[in-house]
């Protein structure tokens, strides 16, 4: 089911771009505590990862109006 969340959704370039950054800052995390397999992550490294990636998608993400998304409510 996992797979169907993200490949169902109508995904843009702008959103990717901002995918890639994210995922950049979560793997600099990785690289920084020396472990890149994820399945031997503690709970709480797992966690910091998690916010890696979540926190700098959050500082990158621009305004709703500049991506193309209409709310049909």
């Amino acid at each position: 089911m996992w797979r169907n969340w993200g490949s169902k959704m109508d995904w843009q370039a702008q959103e990717d771009d901002m995918l890639k950054v994210a995922g950049k800052a979560g793997g600099e995390y990785l690289e920084e505590i020396g472990q890149t397999n994820l399945s031997l992550l503690t709970k709480d490294q797992w966690l910091e990862f998690l916010r890696c990636i979540v926190g700098r998608l959050s500082e990158i993400r621009p305004d709703v109006e500049k991506l193309n998304d209409d709310i049909p409510f």
